[in-house]
């Protein structure tokens, strides 16, 4: 009786044994086939491509639908990143990751912080070469950072700069998403399976989404996070765990990680929204228009009205005019009004005091801090317009001065020669602006950029109207060519370059063309398109040698 029954026990586990192995197989086979058939998101940030016989790494344009809700490959990003495989000996290699901030936006990477940076690198390097390899987008968190750091390693980083901080309330994977700080890292993990994938697409198939007209007014959503001491602090050290893992990664491997303080425009730009605003916009409205009129008994009754109520971001805000209109110093009031701003896209000083005290505290000698706000105030650089091309994202004189404080760390820890390191920083603007050329049809993209930001939520639902600066005239290349106007004034921008490429060429405006072409491949050089254009131009130009290399360039990278 016993043998019977100790072999039935011994059967039930062989079946249990049986089923799990048949069970793990099926979930590994299926994994497989999603795979082969090319169903999900690759998540590999790059891709290689061969051109003219050389391997090299290319953007995998879909991977960034990893860190968006569902599975499915609804954004593409830009080919902006070309750098062989083989890395040269002694060639320094870094990588930029962040959110739009570190991409360059509204300038593209290419014109950006990270591309000067590079600059700087190679002109220090001994004769040697440097890449700056810009893997910030928008909208991307913290969660990104620390997730996208481990990618990177595989592609031999010699250091990693870090900007982010302003996504954590408005992010992809954030505040926003629902979920715990852990639900966040395993949802992340998970989608690293097609099978995990095919459920998430499943879970979201029905869901639907809200209708921005632009990413930053998709990701707001009409969503409000008034100041919360609490939850700040949650978000906050939410951040530096993420941040942390980073550093932690990086020192396993003695590579630096550089990380910047996250700055806004606090001068020119007002909050989004307060908190209680229509109980309070009469007040807003009646001191705008005595400050514009410059009526002194208004401005001194809506000033003492006001301070009874300085938890409204908007009145506190008005408060810091006053006293920049009295010539006092406002840069402490003004921050009180970003912390109150109920719409939080400019990271809070909850965020920035954590990560201050993070990396103080740390005694990894591999983590460097730019205390960001700390230097612009030493060297009497003002947080406004002039440093801003909207709320938070950098002009070129912004982008310029960010990456010298980059380079300047970047002299010591690799020992460059410091007289070549900082030369382009220390030309005048006009040789600078040559070393990094910005096309008049590249000022007006940039220009068309801010725009489409600031006639969209949130900022067309701001008490206090934001007014940006931008880089180009009412008359350029753009404007005074009725029909190139027409071509890119409405069009999406991922074919502004397309169609004003196209346009010059069937106009037989070919000197113009080849300008375009030549800043289609200087921003998206992984473009095959941009390189075609650029042939084309320059062999209707007579210059047949370089306009043969660039198609074949071009024939490379489409994989005709």
């Amino acid at each position: 009786m016993k043998n019977k029954k100790s072999e039935k026990v011994k059967k039930e586990r062989v079946f249990f044994f049986v089923y799990i192995a048949l069970l793990i197989f099926s979930v590994i086979f299926l994994e497989i086939l999603l795979r082969l058939v090319g169903f999900g998101i690759d998540t590999k940030p790059f891709h290689k491509v061969k051109i003219n016989g050389v391997n090299y790494y290319r953007d995998n344009t879909s991977f960034i639908n990893k860190y968006y809700p569902s599975s499915s490959k609804q954004i593409k990003t830009e080919e902006k990143n070309l750098f062989p495989v083989k890395k040269t000996p002694g060639k320094i290699r870094g990588f930029v990751v962040g959110g739009s901030t570190a991409q360059g936006y509204p300038y593209t990477s290419n014109q950006s912080f990270s591309a000067m940076l590079q600059r700087s690198l190679i002109d220090a390097n001994m004769g040697k070469s440097a890449e700056v390899i810009n893997m910030g987008y928008s909208a991307m968190s913290s969660y990104y950072v620390a997730d996208v750091a481990k990618k990177i390693l595989k592609y031999e980083p010699d250091f990693l700069l870090i900007y982010a901080g302003h996504n954590e309330y408005y992010g992809t994977i954030s505040a926003m998403s629902g979920q715990s700080h852990n639900g966040r890292k395993k949802y992340l993990a998970l989608k690293e399976f097609r099978l995990f994938q095919l459920f998430d697409n499943l879970l979201h198939f029905k869901k639907k989404s809200y209708g921005g007209k632009t990413l930053m007014d998709r990701q707001f959503a009409g969503a409000a996070f008034l100041q919360n001491e609490e939850k700040d602090l949650e978000i906050a050290r939410n951040f530096v765990n993420n941040i942390n893992e980073v550093v932690k990664l990086y020192a396993k491997k003695n590579i630096p990680v550089i990380i910047y303080e996250p700055v806004s425009n606090l001068f020119d730009m007002p909050p989004f929204a307060g908190k209680d605003d229509d109980k309070y916009k009469s007040l807003v409205k009646r001191s705008l228009v005595a400050l514009e009129n410059g009526d002194e008994n208004e401005i001194k009754a809506c000033r003492e009205q006001g301070k009874k109520y300085q938890d409204n971001a908007n009145l506190a805000y008005l408060e810091a005019v006053y006293q920049t209109r009295g010539d006092e110093d406002s840069y402490l009031q003004l921050i009180k009004a970003k912390d109150a701003d109920c719409i939080p896209f400019r990271t809070r000083s909850q965020l920035t005091a954590e990560l201050e005290a993070y990396c103080r505290k740390s005694s990894n000698r591999n983590l460097f801090y730019i205390p960001t706000s700390v230097l612009m105030r030493n060297n009497q650089i003002l947080p406004d317009n002039n440093f801003f091309a909207d709320h938070l994202h950098f002009s070129i004189k912004g982008n310029r001065w960010i990456a010298l404080q980059a380079a300047g760390v970047l002299q010591n820890i690799f020992s460059l020669e410091s007289d070549k390191m900082f030369d382009i920083f220390v030309m005048d603007n006009d040789d600078f602006y040559k070393q990094f050329p910005l096309s008049e049809f590249d000022r007006y993209r940039v220009a068309r950029s801010v725009l489409s930001l600031v006639e969209n939520e949130p900022f067309v639902s701001m008490l206090i109207p934001y007014y940006p600066e931008f880089p180009v005239g009412n008359e350029n290349i753009v404007t005074s060519d009725a029909g190139l106007y027409r071509i890119i004034r409405d069009c999406k921008q991922e074919d502004f370059y397309l169609n004003a490429c196209a346009y010059l060429l069937q106009g037989g405006k070919y000197i113009l063309a080849r300008e375009v072409a030549q800043s289609f491949v200087k921003c998206f050089p992984a473009n095959a398109k941009a390189r075609d254009f650029l042939s084309q131009s320059l062999k209707l130009l007579g210059f047949e040698k370089e306009a043969e290399e660039e198609r074949k360039v071009s024939k490379c990278l489409s994989g005709k």
